[in-house]
């Protein structure tokens, strides 16, 4: 039999909402390259979303990542992209506003997707207006129902285009957008991403999206369009941060 993984232990206090902000550091570094402890976590991500007496999301990220549940990054929540609609998103990037749309009172509230920085001996912050080079960032999302995929990547001001989820290692690969759950609750992700940044703006693209789609046709859109502008894509609701790069 072979051992258990002492990494193992922290996804316990994890998902018990007792781990320290330094072992959740160590624990996303972690993650990627071991297997079974990948395993052993998603087993725990599938059993905290049907039993109701395990820690919620808001309150195991809330610990390591200091999350309130009013805190957040800011972003521009766009629906369908129109031209329109694209007018109205830079209207409500404005620090301190307060932007509601137009339209049914009842209807469900656009998806979210949080930001967060790891550094070495340091806890997790929700990610601001900067960010190191160096920094590893983790997310985790909402989705009322709308969106069944998820796709998140960056684009700098020399039109560089850098993958956190689906992650596109493989040139030869075609990846496709993540399977996401229709939730108002926030839900993680596992994954703590590193890029080799070159630029000083990073523009990161949140697309919650209806379909799987591929990298590639994400690839080609982003390349024709301006970094900070949201992608030709019907159906997809899309977010943009711009986070300045430090080195």
């Amino acid at each position: 039999m072979s051992a258990v993984c002492p990494e193992r232990a922290h996804i316990d206090r994890h998902f018990g909402g007792r781990i320290d902000p330094a072992s959740e550091c160590a624990l996303r570094a972690h993650l990627p390259g071991c297997s079974r402890c990948r395993k052993y976590y998603d087993r725990y991500l599938l059993l905290s979303r049907i039993d109701p007496a395990m820690p919620a999301a808001e309150a195991r990220l809330g610990n390591p990542l200091r999350l309130s549940a009013r805190s957040g990054v800011e972003w521009l929540r766009a629906g369908l992209v129109t031209a329109a609609l694209a007018t109205m998103v830079v209207l409500a990037f404005v620090p301190g506003s307060d932007f509601v749309p137009r339209g049914n009172a009842n209807a469900l509230p656009p998806p979210e997707l949080r930001v967060f920085r790891l550094r070495k001996g340091a806890p997790a912050q929700l990610v601001g207006a900067a960010m190191r080079a160096s920094d590893e960032l983790a997310f985790a999302y909402r989705n009322p129902g709308r969106a069944r995929h998820l796709v998140v990547y960056g684009a700098d001001e020399h039109g560089h285009l850098f993958w956190y989820y689906p992650a596109w290692e493989n040139a030869a690969d075609d990846p496709s957008a993540i399977a996401i759950d229709a939730s108002a609750g926030l839900r993680e992700l596992p994954d703590a991403v590193a890029n080799d940044l070159d630029g000083q703006r990073l523009f990161l693209h949140a697309l919650f999206v209806p379909t799987a789609i591929r990298a590639r046709t994400i690839e080609r859109l982003a390349k024709a369009s301006d970094p900070a502008a949201p992608l030709d894509l019907p159906g997809a609701e899309q977010s943009t941060q711009l986070i300045e790069v430090e080195r």
